[in-house]
């Protein structure tokens, strides 16, 4: 846990999201209010996408496990957007495998 985020309980979040708290918010509240949350408040594929929108790139599903506070930080302006290399570097290496192409220059 990250020393921002804060523990609603798991019976707390699920009434929340059966609230639909979200509907209505800008992606920088949803993305705010979930980052400094333990618990899921609303679906996951809706956070998922208000958090690419309120950092402007995407986001990767492991720096949800792996770097949460990285999300913090980088939502709050204290940190940059990580560089591909460096979101791969922060799996396995036997579970990594990719290939970067350059767009052709025409």
């Amino acid at each position: 846990m990250h020393p921002r985020q804060r523990s609603i309980g798991r019976q707390k979040a699920a009434a929340l999201a059966r609230t639909h708290w979200w509907v209505g918010r800008t992606p920088r509240e949803i993305a705010k209010f979930q980052l400094l949350t333990v618990e899921l408040c609303l679906p996951f594929k809706i956070f998922h996408r208000t958090l690419e929108a309120a950092l402007g790139r995407p986001v990767w599903i492991h720096e949800f496990g792996f770097e949460v506070g990285a999300l913090i930080e980088e939502l709050f302006g204290e940190r940059d957007a990580p560089a591909p290399h460096e979101m791969l570097n922060l799996l396995p290496l036997e579970k990594t495998f990719g290939v970067f192409v350059e767009e052709p220059p025409f």
